[in-house]
């Protein structure tokens, strides 16, 4: 009830298909003529669960946010989970002063900011491939090994949906 529009949006989609029917029926004011419809297109196959699961996404997060707020939600989820694109709220991570390029065992970096709990989890992403880094230019490279190199402008994604940007410490001053 207290998630984000984004959040709450998400968790609904990551539902599984079997449960969707249920979340329909105790979660919202949909008609019994709608849910009797969907079923009866989930049993033929004859419609994608996607668009029902955005539906009822919709449906959940206006009850509690809004029509605004399910827009803004969905274009998030969509831009951010299926299209795999940065997300545009990134944490600014104030790290560096004058040196373009550095190098850092970016676990240990992660942990020193509080972006990770532990150095546990920093490894443990890193042994995932789960931390990237992403140049101004659009490339990316995966991190597998704790020293890398990162440059002012560098975004550093760690986990599926956590950002943060490269910035000069001076230049924010």
């Amino acid at each position: 009830i207290e998630d984000t529009p984004e959040d709450m949006y998400g968790k609904v989609m990551s539902i599984p298909d079997s449960l969707m029917m249920d979340y329909f029926e105790l979660l919202t004011d949909v008609s019994d003529k709608d849910l009797d419809e969907f079923r009866k297109q989930l049993s033929a196959q004859s419609v994608n669960p996607m668009i029902l699961k955005k539906r009822l996404a919709r449906e959940i997060v206006g009850q509690f946010h809004g029509d605004k707020a399910v827009k803004e939600a969905e274009s998030h989820f969509e831009k951010v989970v299926q299209r795999k694109e940065v997300h545009a709220n990134i944490s600014i991570g104030v790290s560096v002063s004058a040196s373009a390029v550095w190098r850092r065992d970016i676990g240990k970096w992660l942990v020193s900011k509080g972006l990770v709990k532990s150095n546990s989890e920093a490894k443990r992403l890193i042994a995932q491939g789960a931390i990237q880094i992403i140049h101004e230019d659009g490339t990316k490279d995966v991190v597998s090994e704790g020293y890398v190199e990162i440059k002012l402008g560098d975004v550093i994604q760690y986990g599926k949906r956590r950002w943060v940007k490269i910035v000069n410490a001076d230049a924010e001053r």
